[in-house]
């Protein structure tokens, strides 16, 4: 019987650069990807997350443009007891069905795996069919719903398999 590889285990497609999120991303990231709030908001929530990297509880990546420099999408993976969790995908609007959201969840799902992470969630609201295709088309399932305000969130999971 043949088993289906789940498309977010595979590696990133290499063409799409992913590095670490630093705090000096903050104007790149508020320009392409959080244009609501403000640059300083930003440079604090990066200060936060390089804060949990450097405790092991989390990394956040940001991808890159074709041209190497420009910022098209972010994404992090928080660690808690027995899974990781996807959370804060963006992609520019600009870059959006060109393989950088699938590309981010790759890398972040390989990173969760090297930790030894068991399984990754990812949440997504009930009006985000798009972004709900995409996790389910990656091997994404649904794990359960939650509706905290007046939309319902949906909590998609996928279990690593240990490394060889």
């Amino acid at each position: 019987m043949h088993t289906r590889y789940p498309a977010a285990l595979l590696p990133p497609n290499p063409a799409i650069p992913i590095r670490p999120a630093q705090p000096h991303d903050a104007a790149a990231l508020h320009e392409g990807c959080w244009p609501t709030g403000s640059v300083a908001h930003c440079h604090d929530y990066l200060l936060r997350m390089e804060h949990l990297m450097q405790r092991r509880r989390g990394l956040c990546c940001v991808a890159l443009g074709t041209d190497g420099r420009q910022i098209v999408g972010y994404g992090q993976l928080l660690l808690w007891r027995g899974s990781g969790e996807i959370s804060d995908l963006i992609v520019a609007a600009a870059q959006r069905s060109r393989g950088t959201g699938t590309a981010l969840i790759q890398h972040l799902v390989q990173a969760g795996r090297s930790l030894g992470v068991p399984a990754v969630e990812i949440g997504v609201q009930d009006s985000n069919r798009r972004a709900r295709a995409l996790y389910e088309r990656l091997g994404f399932t649904l794990a359960h719903t939650r509706t905290p305000d007046d939309e319902p969130v949906h909590y998609l999971r996928l279990l690593l398999p240990l490394e060889p």
